[in-house]
């Protein structure tokens, strides 16, 4: 039973975070009996500061990305929990200065905010160092958050991420979008008592010079008269700074409202990515978006999220024994994939479409050698309609069934197009997956692949199947395995070691960076199977696991202490395993945190820095996958650049000398004075000879 410690008074936060630094901090506060509790439904007070004494331990003011991210968030507890929650926050505040991300959610059903809320809302004024905030409100008053007038003078803010509802926030933003000087990105949800009245809102957002990344999101805006957002549209077509714009309905409107919102973005010639989410897409509509990315040459990516065509109100999901025929509402997209050679990034949804036009689309698509990413929703079902159509229709004239070539149409040809994410779920996508996915060079490009194997009702031959493909796969990144089946669900599976087989499968593949495993009660063998795995990979960097309280203590007695060695992993979450002090679970905590630590010394030492600690981790850690992407925001390089950085800095560290000079051996290279013996010295050793040596030293070996 956990010690209840709620009304034990104020921690003493100086004993909890010695030497620590924090550089994100998200809030959450409630006023009306509902306070908080904190990071992964943790309840308790003693639980949070274990929690942050486990992560935050040896953190130094250089490593504030790797910090960790307190988050309260809301549920039942005490009212000293609320004020404990607040003055950790404060606490913070004050004494790191160098936090420079914080989000806060203020939730209200009274008439005042109470006074910790209010204290909240001000101390934003404590972090010189704020650059991203994010900030929800939720009150009947307006008079209650001038107090949020103190934004007005945080004119260094770059990100601002605002949620207002119930009160009109013109005159709340305005102040701070007149002394912005370095604001890049806003994103803005808007209810419809919250819709900014006339064009000053927009005239003022207009005068930040600086902003290109907007996001605004309509919240149940239900009747709302379309002059209500003239003056938004009138902003859209008069800015020029914006390279991105994201314009989101919570609910389907009218197919009039998407035209405007086209017809507005026009004349801006910088913009390279657009998201529209929410609208209904007819035909006049499509031929807009079509005549909108031939007009505005510069955009390279598209998103349409849950934006459907106008027939498929009337018809959700096709008949599978129908194939259908083309009709005009695919021919604009058809004619856009032909013609357009500038677009890279496509994101669209096929409610509404039958097979003959989702087949039409991706032959499309094969045919574009221009694309780089493309993402289809609702694509599954009608690529299982495609296979079951094809198998019932193409049989010889002997009765036996032809080889069904028109999946491997569909899927072949795109060596391009990635990444591609694939999510199987019932035993017809299964099949799917078997029979056309896996025989194609499709299965090449995926990089994502989750699957929930009770609901696929799998057989050993299947299973083999998707264990052979995880083994091989050279591009898979991600990999979700769900093995929760319902206790009458699991009797199908004796005699069957299907799951011993896919464990087998991970161990064996070489790419996969993010693992999630999730298993309703996991044996001891499986549990001892994925220690070894974890412990021994090169390339698994996060890791989130929930074992069962049994086998997850089985698994975690497994992984020491041959996990000390591994420098790869960077983040562990086992559900269900407290975090003891002093616990294996703790343990592994401090192991990722090292590693954590190592990479962001190795992308400075990539990025050309001499320091000797530098140099060690990147020895050790020249072979982790996070490693480029760390140094892609460091140097602000993209992938390529950085991968050619880090061989470069590892043929730098292979020469004698270089390696001397880094080890604090010689000032610039190495001379040796002439031996009466003749002995071969150390400058006169041949290349080959130095790298046999090398393969067994290590900058750590050599004492200062």
């Amino acid at each position: 039973m956990e010690e209840d410690i709620s009304n034990e008074g104020v921690f003493d936060y100086q004993d909890i975070l010695p030497g620590s630094s924090i550089a994100s901090l998200q809030v959450c506060t409630a006023s009306d009996g509902r306070p908080c509790h904190l990071l992964d439904q943790i309840t308790a007070c003693n639980k949070l500061l274990e929690y942050i004494q486990c992560r935050l331990e040896e953190t130094t003011p250089d490593e504030l990305s790797l910090a960790s991210q307190p988050t309260f968030e809301e549920n039942t507890a005490t009212e000293a929990e609320q004020r404990e929650a607040c003055a950790l926050m404060l606490w913070i505040l004050k004494r790191h200065r160098c936090v420079n991300s914080v989000k806060v959610s203020i939730h209200t059903d009274s008439e005042e905010l109470c006074e910790h809320q209010k204290l909240i809302v001000r101390s934003l004024r404590m972090a010189p160092a704020l650059k991203n905030l994010g900030i929800t409100i939720r009150s009947h008053l307006i008079s209650q958050i001038q107090s949020l007038s103190c934004i007005s003078f945080l004119a260094q803010l770059e990100t601002l991420d605002i949620v207002l509802n119930g009160l009109e926030i013109g005159p709340v933003l305005r102040p701070l979008f007149e002394t912005s000087l370095a604001l890049r990105s806003l994103e803005l949800h808007v209810c419809s008592n919250s819709v900014p009245k006339g064009v000053d809102f927009w005239d003022a957002l207009a005068s930040c010079k600086a902003l290109n990344s907007l996001k605004v999101f309509f919240v149940f805006l239900f009747q709302m008269p379309k002059d209500t957002f003239l003056p938004f549209f009138e902003y859209l077509e008069k800015t020029s700074t914006l390279t991105s714009v994201h314009v989101a309905l919570s609910i389907l409107t009218p197919s009039q409202w998407l035209k405007p919102v086209l017809s507005a973005l026009h004349g801006n010639k910088r913009l390279v990515n657009v998201t529209l989410e929410g609208f209904v897409v007819n035909i006049e509509e499509a031929l807009a978006i079509e005549n909108f990315l031939t007009k505005n040459s510069e955009i390279r990516s598209l998103e349409l999220i849950y934006c459907v065509s106008g027939n498929a109100r009337q018809v959700p999901c096709y008949d599978t024994d129908e194939f259908g025929t083309l009709t005009p509402l695919i021919l604009p997209w058809l004619s856009l994939l032909k013609s357009n050679r500038v677009l890279q990034n496509v994101r669209l949804n096929f409610r509404g479409f039958n097979p003959a036009e989702c087949a039409a689309f991706l032959e499309g698509v094969a045919k574009n050698r221009h694309l780089r990413s493309v993402s289809i929703e609702d694509i599954q079902k009608y690529c299982c309609s495609l296979s079951r159509h094809a198998r019932r229709n193409n049989k010889g004239g002997n009765g036996t069934m032809r080889q069904d070539k028109r999946p491997e149409i569909l899927l072949n040809g795109c060596e391009k197009i990635r990444p591609v994410s694939l999510y199987i779920s019932t035993p017809e996508e299964l099949t799917w997956f078997v029979t056309a996915v896996l025989p194609s060079e499709f299965r090449l490009r995926i990089t994502s692949f989750t699957f929930r194997l009770p609901l696929l009702d799998p057989t050993q031959e299947s299973a083999s199947a998707i264990a052979g493909f995880i083994a091989e796969s050279k591009s898979l990144a991600l990999l979700v395995m769900d093995f929760r089946c319902a206790n009458n669900d699991s009797k199908k599976w004796q005699g069957l070691e299907i799951e011993k087989t896919i464990l087998k499968a991970v161990h064996r593949n070489s790419s996969i960076n993010d693992l999630l495993l999730y298993y309703l009660d996991c044996t001891d063998a499986d549990a001892e199977e994925l220690a070894y795995t974890i412990s021994r990979s090169n390339t698994i960097c996060n890791v989130r696991f929930d074992l069962g309280l049994n086998a997850g203590s089985v698994f975690l007695s497994h992984l020491f202490p041959r996990i000390s060695c591994n420098y790869t992993i960077l983040s562990a979450f086992m559900g269900n395993i407290p975090c003891l002090v002093g616990s294996p679970y703790h343990n592994l905590l401090n192991i990722t945190a090292r590693n954590q630590r190592l990479v962001a010394r190795a992308a400075k030492f990539a990025a050309g820095s001499s320091s000797t600690p530098c140099a060690e981790a990147f020895e050790l850690v020249s072979s982790n996958p996070a490693l480029v992407n760390e140094l892609c925001e460091l140097a602000s390089v993209d992938e390529t650049e950085a991968s050619r950085m880090i061989g470069q800095r590892l043929r730098y560290l292979q020469n004698v000398h270089n390696f001397m000079q880094i080890s604090v051996v010689v000032k610039q290279r190495v001379r040796c004075h002439m031996n009466s013996s003749e002995c071969l010295q150390l400058d006169d050793v041949d290349e080959y000879s130095w790298l046999s040596v090398r393969r067994y030293l290590l900058l750590a070996d050599v004492r200062q």
